[in-house]
């Protein structure tokens, strides 16, 4: 019919007049290559989805409560070392950061362990990825080590204060074993973290360039996506306007 000959007319010239512009260009060639490295990746690993729960807000939330647990367990110990609260705040803070960042990369690093140390990789990229691991070691040891001597210095302090002859003789005074007091909260710090190491763990994609590509072409997709919205209302109008005079010629040669 020549309404359906003029609707496809119509949504051709949309379609060119989109296609005019340099910045659909780039976003419609951006998103065939993106497209096109994901669906290379998709084959090489079966077909399956890339892990990308490490992208979405809901990892960094569960990385925070990492951060958040990791003050409850110190705040005391700092405080009673320091003497002062907001330095005992601020140290708090400084290494439940350090923890959930080491916990973060080492989680990352184990899980994609045999793509990032294999050796068919460039040697660089894989010593980047040792200074990674190294930092994130040494991200932890620190916290573990100021948190023992915190709490070591503390418990000390308290022992040396309740020494003193009091008139109330034993009543009050709390025992303290500085040994005790070391190895439980070493063994809290270390326990923290390796709630984040799992969460981690289980966060990311064996193959980070699987990852990388997913992201990529998501981003393309909805960029894509909008572009063509733009069009969206006008090509739904010829079409409903081509139905609608479709439907009054065939009701009148009814």
């Amino acid at each position: 019919p020549g309404e359906q000959i003029v609707e496809r007319a119509l949504l051709d010239a949309v379609e060119r007049e989109l296609r005019q512009s340099s910045k659909y260009e780039e976003i419609d060639d951006h998103h065939s290559r993106s497209m096109s490295l994901f669906n290379a990746f998709r084959d090489k690993h079966s077909n399956r989805n890339a892990v990308m729960f490490a992208r979405s807000p809901i990892y960094g939330f569960l990385l925070f409560l990492v951060l958040l647990t990791e003050c409850f367990i110190n705040y005391n110990a700092f405080n009673t070392f320091w003497g002062v609260p907001a330095v005992a705040f601020g140290s708090t803070v400084v290494l439940g950061v350090l923890l959930a960042l080491s916990s973060h990369g080492y989680g990352e690093i184990l899980k994609q362990w045999s793509f990032r140390f294999g050796r068919d990789r460039d040697p660089g990229k894989r010593w980047t990825d040792w200074r990674m691991f190294g930092m994130s070691t040494a991200g932890l040891i620190v916290v573990l080590a100021f948190t023992g001597w915190a709490r070591w210095a503390a418990a000390i302090d308290l022992m040396g204060s309740q020494s003193q002859a009091s008139a109330l003789g034993s009543i009050g005074v709390v025992e303290v074993d500085p040994l005790r007091d070391v190895l439980v909260s070493l063994i809290a710090n270390f326990g923290a973290w390796m709630v984040g190491v799992i969460i981690s763990y289980l966060a990311h994609d064996p193959d980070p360039e699987y990852m990388a590509a997913t992201k990529q072409f998501r981003a393309a997709r909805k960029a894509y996506n909008r572009a063509r919205d733009a069009q969206k209302v006008l090509r739904e109008h010829i079409e409903a306007r081509a139905a609608k005079k479709i439907e009054e010629k065939t009701r009148a040669a009814e």
